[in-house]
């Protein structure tokens, strides 16, 4: 991704253009709740004329470093830069209210007595860059207050989204907030940053985030920094929200009689350009503060439609006024876009969000309304239904536009399957049997677990890739055999009952060529739909007599894949050991019978000595890897002090004849759960801060 220093990130979002046409904050006041802040850092010296600690910490100085950054942002002043590095809003005055200790944890009452002070104080603006360690459903203290303060004192909250990820429902309080002007990250080049949270907001399915602002690898004031030790880099939404807050600083400078919602609203509908990436990624588009103290048609804000319950009926069809105020002195006309996306990303037919007209003229001072239309009874693909968002683009005659994001929830129909999974026994599978389900229209993926009896889940209606592994017990109940039994593509339209039984399932046999004994395996599949993975495992030892493989169909969509992975030994009175690792992969679907005979010239061989302290030993562990590293087997308990490695397969495996190496390493394999997009590239993110004795959205450490 781009990196964004503020002298990259401000021109960026169009600081200096506004700096030209007199507009830089002065006169307003930007209250920012965080850790505190280095007052005596040269870009901050004289901007700061209040703070207040509310925590546990002896001072309401900066200790940790996110608050002196986030403030200068705001409204640095670059003096350690010789000017290169300022802040969005230079003049603007700056509230510094310590509502996270020393540590980045916050309480409750620190934060919402730091919002109660800061109105006091008359801040016009509050950059909170704050938030919750998991997604919340908003019915919390901290976004009620956020709402409360905001309708009495008329004040902006700027907040951030949060940085838990995708690939939906992931906001944090109180950037959950309707009233709150919700950022998004993003870097230098429109692209959302990974760790920015994506909406909707999770139970009410309301429209976030607002905005989106540069948030990656900003370089700002560090605290206690001085020469050239001023400037650290930091990523996250906690960066992208203190762009927003100075851009409503300078928009309150140009109008200063105007309220938070309206100053939301223009900041809003000003963005740099209709942003490719769907709504709930970054909310309406990149911020453009140029673009907004030009701003002379406004329209609403954020714009949430409600939820549309299933059925469907004609009585559902809604229609609701956008309104539109030219502050011009001439009448303009503008015409109508919009880009209406599905719960899957894709494209919704014309009919289901329209408009009551294609144009609409405004007059000089005044305002005009246009009829946006909601028929929820069009039909639309399974993947589609759930959080529907669309960005409402007006174009004025010379080429402005007035950008408004709307959402609704367009509720899918249900059914309820009941799942009957069967052991070899002929028993009710329990034990650690699971049944993965993956929702591949909305990537979403459960594991459920079976204790002798069916389970009934209530699913949205659509696509679904099902994997069981169901494991049978010997007469002592420890497990002896497992089997996969599922179906990588399947439609489910209807109340139905499915059976997976182990004992339709087909043995997995190998045949090696020289005698061997089998010291162990596993049993993994992986199931890939647009970038993202599900996958499971299950590795085991001598105990397991067998593993067996139903036949399934074929996905279509995707990729899936079932690898048997296989290790077989010498006997034990060989005189030179050795070692078979074999995996036999089974691609898009299991067909025929899984029996394998395999020869050592269809094999690569290895010759491995394992040695500690000088003496030649058994390995708890050996890993061998190809010499990209792209694959890797494990062997458990290679015993030999010396001996010979043969490792293939049919279908996937290393039997290539490419550079092998052996290492010796430590540890194991489990049957976990993991849906992970597809690259993921884990960065400098997420969250060290605490708020409301939870995790927060503070983005100053790398996180794993």
């Amino acid at each position: 991704m781009a990196a964004g220093t503020l002298d990259r990130s401000v021109p960026y979002v169009g600081g200096p253009q506004a700096w030209q046409a007199g507009y830089d904050g002065t006169g307003t006041t930007v209250a920012v709740l965080d850790t505190g802040v280095d007052a005596e850092h040269p870009d901050l010296a004289g901007a700061v004329k209040a703070e207040q600690n509310f925590t546990d910490s002896p001072d309401a100085v900066d200790h940790d470093g996110h608050g002196t950054h986030t403030s200068s942002t705001v409204a640095g002043r670059g003096v350690a830069s010789n000017g290169k590095i300022k802040g969005v809003a230079p003049g603007a005055e700056l509230l510094s209210a310590k509502v996270l200790n020393d540590y980045g944890q916050g309480d409750l009452s620190w934060i919402i007595a730091g919002m109660e002070w800061a109105v006091a104080q008359g801040a016009d603006v509050i950059s909170m860059s704050i938030g919750t360690s998991e997604p919340v459903d908003c019915t919390d203290p901290m976004a009620a207050a956020v709402d409360r303060i905001s309708a009495s004192s008329g004040v902006l909250f700027v907040v951030a989204a949060g940085n838990l990820y995708g690939p939906a429902e992931t906001i944090s309080s109180p950037g959950c907030a309707a009233s709150a002007l919700t950022v998004a990250a993003t870097d230098l080049t429109q692209t959302t940053a990974d760790f920015s949270s994506r909406g909707p907001v999770m139970s009410n399915h309301a429209v976030k985030p607002d905005i989106a602002a540069p948030g990656v690898d900003i370089t700002a004031a560090r605290a206690g920094g001085r020469g050239d030790s001023a400037y650290i880099d930091m990523s996250g939404t906690s960066m992208a929200t203190p762009h927003v807050a100075g851009a409503a600083a300078i928009l309150k400078q140009k109008h200063p009689e105007l309220r938070g919602a309206e100053l939301k609203a223009i900041l809003q509908n000003s963005v740099r350009s209709a942003s490719t990436a769907g709504v709930y990624e970054q909310g309406v588009g990149e911020l453009s503060v140029s673009n907004a103290i030009t701003q002379q048609v406004t329209g609403p804000a954020t714009t949430d439609l409600g939820t549309f319950a299933w059925p469907h009926t004609a009585a559902d069809k809604t229609t609701k006024q956008l309104t539109y105020r030219n502050t011009g002195k001439e009448p303009v006309t503008l015409k109508f876009a919009v880009d209406a996306r599905g719960n899957n990303g894709k494209t919704l037919p014309r009919a289901l969000i329209s408009f009551g007209s294609s144009s609409l003229t405004i007059p000089a001072g005044g305002t005009a309304s246009l009829p946006l239309v909601v028929d929820p009874t069009v039909s639309v693909d399974y993947g589609l239904y759930g959080a529907i968002s669309a960005r409402v683009v007006a174009t004025s005659n010379d080429g402005r536009t007035v950008v408004t994001p709307v959402g609704l929830y367009l509720e899918p129909q249900y059914v309820d399957v009941t799942f009957k999974l069967i052991d070899r026994n002929g028993k009710p599978a329990s034990s650690i049997t699971a049944l993965d389900v993956f929702d591949t229209d909305s990537i979403a993926a459960q594991r459920i677990g079976f204790e002798g009896a069916d389970q009934t889940l209530h699913l949205r209606a659509g696509t679904y890739s099902l994997a069981a592994i169901i494991a049978t017990g010997d007469a002592d109940g420890l497990v002896e055999s497992y089997a996969f039994l599922g179906d990588p593509e399947i439609t489910l339209t209807k109340n139905l009952t499915i059976t997976y039984d182990a004992r339709t399932a087909a043995e997995a046999k190998v045949t090696t060529q020289r005698p061997t004994e089998r010291k162990g395996g596993s049993l993994t599949y992986g199931r890939v739909i647009d970038n993202w993975i599900l996958a499971s495992s299950r590795s085991f030892g001598t105990r397991i007599k067998s593993i067996y493989l139903g036949t399934t169909g074929k996905a279509k969509r995707g990729t899936f894949e079932v690898v048997e992975g296989w290790q077989f030994a010498s006997p034990a009175a060989a005189k030179s050991p050795y070692l078979y690792s074999l995996a036999f992969t089974h691609e898009q679907q299991i067909k025929g019978k899984p029996e394998h005979r395999v020869r050592d010239r269809e094999l690569a061989t290895i010759d491995a000595t394992c040695v500690a302290d000088g003496r030649a030993l058994g390995c708890d562990e050996l890993a061998v890897r190809d010499a990209d590293d792209v694959d890797c087997d494990v062997v458990p308990g290679w015993e030999p002090a010396r001996g010979e490695l043969v490792q293939g397969g049919a279908a996937a495996g290393d039997g290539d004849g490419s550079d092998d190496r052996a290492e010796v390493r430590t540890g194991g394999a489990g049957g976990e759960l993991g849906l992970e997009q597809l690259p993921r590239v884990v960065g400098q993110s997420a969250g060290a801060l605490r708020a409301a004795g939870v995790p927060g959205s503070g983005e100053h450490r790398a996180a794993g």
